[in-house]
């Protein structure tokens, strides 16, 4: 067996972390080095304080300092010649004194102090000989005699000193004394003269004593040889300016040495070394153990336990994570036997827990993913029936739980995105991408709401938008400037840049991670409308993403590689269809049928599916399921989200305001199913600005669609909003008024919901009578999605609901049939996690909703309220979890037979009816329910154009669309030559992809065409 832990006491750091501990032992060795150099400064200090008379080695001198023997005799700090080894002579006296001093005589109360008052102290005088008089008048002309008279008289001084020569001719033999005074000395009858003539340097101390000896280039005498190079060292640093002294006379080491330590300019003091290969030597690959003290272990330690905190803004590790036996760190196992980074291999005198990450491997785990358009939901299930959501757009795990947590922002923001792939691509699994360069989910939302108009295009948060139309470009521009233009998501090409697989791989390191371990059993869900090239081209995206997130032990077991699977799972709204189904406790008895319609009411697009909800038949079945959940068919409406109406509101909005815009120069975008009007070809643009300008406005007014917001409903109720805007020059116009018609915005949305809600019950009826399942047999349609929250779409399907059931009576009435009043055709749930009294609450005074609302659980035996408590409301399904809790029920192995209406690797049906105009209708002629390759007549080829009509509204059907509605498109189509014989087939070929041929009916059938089949791709 495999081990699963292990000590270790040689660890790689980090390129970051190397340089810091690096720094941190330059930090130490000026430390070292400051203390070294104190000591000899205490040391000399031990010699000045000792004695009065100090010899300087490197200069013919003698220090003097009368404070050591008298506190009061401070003015005596003299410098003064030595006798012993200094030849006396007129031209060469103040050699020995540093330019730029001013030496002068010794005075008289000095020469007293000195010379006779501490006599014995010097090491100049001999003291067996001397004898001391005061001089205080030379009167005559003959110096020599009336000196050897004012000293035979007392008023004298002779003073008699040891080896004392002189080059002069004048003073030879004994006479040598009388140069104290001649030397330097006028010699007029009549001069006066107050010292002696041996001259001496004042010393004017600093701060220090020491100071003083380094601004005059003294060295003691006393020094070892070592001591004194150090010495001569501190003398050129302090005149340099690369040391100081404190206040209490020590050494300090300046800034300025720091940084010509830093910049590699010195190499050694006082015995320490400061070249950065001798320190790399001391610190990596390096047979010494490192002493693990506090802060080398904050900078090891923050490196392993910052390292997701880095690459997801996930919560540090704690320390015992590196320090407890039965945990330990995957990266420590990983690293500490690195032969890639050797330079950066650390070994402490402390061992450190590392931990194979395979220990951590939930192999009874499994995930379910809803990429969804507006936001994210993970749900994971571990070796038991329980299921729960998991936050993964947030590294907070600290913080309360909120709902909101586990509905993660689908968008990215680039900072700085050429750093990020670079280390992106550096390492198989687990790789030291940085946060900071590329950030999701909340973090990114965050940014975007406060974005700045150059920095619009570093934000992506139509990343699914992308996914599913072929047609679409995107463009991305990171906040350093660096541009990338996307094709169509399925021409992406291999192993470049994916923001898909980036998605994925944040996704993962928030799932994997030493807070949770790691899950290799992942199911994705799927709009039902996404063709298979599509499909597959995001399963490997998220394969490859979420691998990237594992560690690279990970990667490097067969096992595990084996047990890893990405796979497809339940669309999306029969994943929330059969979750829905379970917790509202529906559980049909042996041969009953329970009928089912999803109203998947999302942030991009509205999914329908419908299907039926059975007890199993056979005891095959039995044995494996409790339920089997079967698809009858799908569709929906492509362009109706919560983000999409909020889009419908702004464009409403800035039309409104059309003349003051264009005045302030100032450009929006035009949302699908909008109409340009007259001169909006000067305001309706895709730039930058403009597309920052509808999201900033949609902001604005999100709080009338989504009830959250009473200060937004108030402002708009007033008749006007400001809002931040840019002018086409990219300037900001701060608090841009825009009027605002509360009553108009509101039929907006009402209208483009009620459009929606009717394409549910087309495509309900369309779907119902193909499987020939009858529609009078009771419907529950189950309500999903944020959007489903608002009470406009609770009123509208009461509305319709009502509608139908008169019409459905009517007809019973016809046939001569019994209708009972009571009957109920049709049952809505509200979204899981609502109840309809949440849902009457919201509407408030914004909407009203017509005739009392019924209880979802009075109508049908065993079914429970979908409000689950309050302590348990994260862990309970909601109207957006649904899909993903739906994933795992639906999945292989569960309990929940999922029957599709195709199977996972077939191509998805065809998306659009096709049609003609008929008096400024739609005519149905082509559904989506057709077969591949099946020819159906279109017209007659008596004309060589003809236009082909597609939507996909299952509105549709009924023909009574209008042809100018906004979900109808044209695509104009020609033949060679008209022929009033034959006749236009059409046949669809791929979801998106059409043929039309000119043929008579047999050569249809005979696969004899009169002209070559043409390709038309629609969308």
């Amino acid at each position: 067996m495999e081990e699963m832990y292990k000590t270790v006491n040689k660890v790689t750091v980090s390129n970051e972390a190397k340089e810091k501990l690096i720094w941190k032992e330059w930090d130490k060795r000026i430390k070292k080095c400051g203390e070294t150099i104190n000591k000899m400064v205490d040391k000399f200090y031990k010699k000045l304080t000792n004695k009065m008379w100090t010899r300087i080695a490197n200069k013919k001198l003698f220090y003097i300092d009368g404070e050591v023997v008298d506190e009061n005799r401070k003015d005596i700090k003299l410098l003064i010649i030595d006798t012993t080894r200094f030849i006396i002579g007129s031209d060469n006296l103040t050699d020995e004194i540093e330019k730029g001093v001013n030496s002068r005589y010794l005075n008289i109360n000095e020469a007293r102090f000195i010379f006779y008052e501490q006599k014995y102290q010097s090491p100049i005088l001999d003291t067996d000989r001397n004898r001391i008089v005061f001089i205080t008048k030379i009167l005559e002309d003959t110096v020599k005699e009336k000196l050897e008279e004012m000293v035979n008289s007392g008023r004298g001084i002779k003073i008699e000193m040891k080896g004392i020569k002189s080059d002069s001719a004048i003073y030879t033999g004994n006479n040598w004394h009388w140069f104290l005074i001649s030397n330097g000395c006028e010699t007029r009858a009549d001069s006066s003269f107050s010292g002696i003539g041996l001259q001496v340097i004042n010393i004017t101390e600093y701060s220090n004593k020491l100071e003083t000896f380094f601004l005059n280039n003294l060295i003691p005498e006393g020094f070892s040889k070592n001591e004194e190079e150090l010495y001569k060292d501190c003398i050129g640093l302090y005149n340099d300016g690369y040391l100081s002294f404190g206040d209490a006379g020590q050494i300090k080491l300046t800034d300025k040495f720091t940084k010509m330590i830093y910049d590699g300019n010195y190499k050694e003091l006082a015995g320490v070394s400061f070249l950065r290969s001798d320190i790399e030597k001391f610190l990596f690959n390096s047979d010494n153990a490192v002493q693990l003290t506090g802060d080398i272990e904050q900078i090891v330690f923050s490196d392993y336990l910052d390292c997701d905190f880095k690459r997801a803004g996930i919560d540090k590790y704690d320390n015992k994570l590196l320090e407890d036996a039965g945990r330990g760190h995957w990266e420590l196992w990983e690293n500490s036997n690195s032969k890639d980074n050797e330079g950066n291999l650390i070994k402490f005198d402390k061992p450190l827990v590392a931990r194979n990450p395979i220990a951590d491997i939930h192999w009874d785990g499994v995930v379910g993913i809803d990429f969804g358009t507006k936001s994210t939901v993970v749900v994971y299930q571990d070796g038991d029936a329980h299921m729960y959501p998991m936050r993964v757009g947030s590294g907070n795990y600290r913080k309360e739980v909120r709902v909101t947590d586990y509905e993660n922002p689908t968008v990215m923001q680039f900072i700085n995105l050429g750093r990020f792939m670079e280390m992106y691509k550096a390492k198989e699994g687990r790789p030291d991408t940085l946060w900071e360069d590329v950030n999701i989910s909340h973090t990114a939302a965050e940014a975007l709401k406060t974005a700045s108009s150059e920095k619009f295009y570093s934000f992506f948060s139509d990343l699914k938008q992308w996914c599913g139309d072929k047609n679409r470009q995107v463009r991305i521009r990171d906040t350093k400037g660096v541009e990338r233009t996307l094709p169509a998501f399925t021409e992406m090409e291999e192993g470049g840049f994916d923001p898909i697989e980036l998605y994925a791989y944040f996704l993962g390191l928030f799932i994997n991670n030493m807070h949770r371990g790691i899950f290799l059993d992942y199911i994705l869900s799927f709009p039902v409308t996404y063709e298979k090239a599509v499909r597959d081209k995001i399963l490997k995206s998220f394969r490859d993403g979420l691998w990237k997130s594992l560690p690279v032990q990970v990667h490097n077991d067969e096992e595990v590689l084996k047990k890893f699977r990405v796979a497809q799972g339940a669309s999306e709204p029969a994943a929330y269809a059969a979750c829905a189904l379970k917790e509202y406790g529906f559980n049909p008895g042996e041969g009953e049928k329970v009928l089912y319609g999803i109203f998947d009411f999302g942030g991009g697009t509205t999914d329908f599916d419908f299907g039926l909800w059975r007890t199993p038949e056979n005891d095959r079945e039995r044995r494996r399921y409790d339920y089997v959940i079967e698809h009858f068919g799908a569709s929906g409406d492509q362009y109706l989200g919560g983000e999409n109406l909020l889009e419908l509101l702004a464009f409403s909005i800035f039309k409104n305001n059309h003349s003051k815009l264009r005045e302030a120069d100032i450009s929006f975008t035009r949302p699908h199913g909008c109409e340009n009007f007259p001169g909006s070809e000067s305001l309706v643009k895709e730039s930058q600005e403009a597309k920052l300008n509808t999201k900033q406005l949609m902001e604005t007014v999100r709080g009338l669609w989504e009830h959250n917001n009473p200060e937004q409903i108030k402002n708009i109720e007033s008749g006007a909003v400001k809002v931040n805007l840019f002018s086409n020059k990219g300037e900001r116009v701060q608090n841009f008024e825009l009027k605002t018609d509360k009553a108009e915005l509101e039929g907006i949305l009402r209208d483009r919901i009620k459009e929606g809600v009717d394409n549910f019950f087309n495509a309900l009826k369309l779907n119902f009578a193909r499987n020939d399942v009858a529609e009078c047999d009771c419907v529950n349609i189950f309500l999903a999605g944020n959007s489903s929250k608002s009470p406009v779409v609770w009123q509208l399907f009461e509305e319709q609901i009502k509608e139908r059931t008169d019409d459905l009576n009517k007809k019973r009435a016809e046939k001569g049939e019994e209708t009972d009043a009571g009957h109920l055709y049709y049952k809505i749930f509200p979204p899981l996690g609502v109840t309809e009294e949440d849902i009457k609450g919201q509407a408030g005074s914004a909407v009203k909703v017509e005739g009392a609302i019924k209880k979802s659980d009075g109508n049908n035996a065993g079914v429970k309220k979908s409000s689950p408590s309050k302590n348990t409301l994260e862990l309970k399904p909601t109207g957006k979890t649904g899909v993903a809790y739906g994933l795992l029920l639906c999945r292989k192995g569960g309990k929940i037979k999922d029957v599709p209406e195709k199977k996972q690797d077939e191509e998805t049906k065809f998306k659009y009816y096709l049609g003609c105009e008929v008096k400024g209708k739609f005519n149905t002629i082509v559904n989506t329910s057709i077969k591949y390759g099946q020819w159906v007549l279109f017209i007659d080829a008596s004309v060589d154009e003809f236009d082909i009509y597609y939507t996909s509204s299952p509105n549709c059907t009924t023909n009574q669309l209008d042809i100018d509605a906004g979900s109808v498109f044209l695509k104009k189509c020609s033949i060679k030559e008209e022929n009033d014989e034959a006749d236009i087939y059409i046949r669809t070929v791929a979801p998106t992809v059409v043929e039309y041929v000119v043929a008579t009916e047999e050569g249809i059938k005979q696969q004899k065409y009169i002209e070559e089949p043409v390709r038309v791709e629609l969308g």
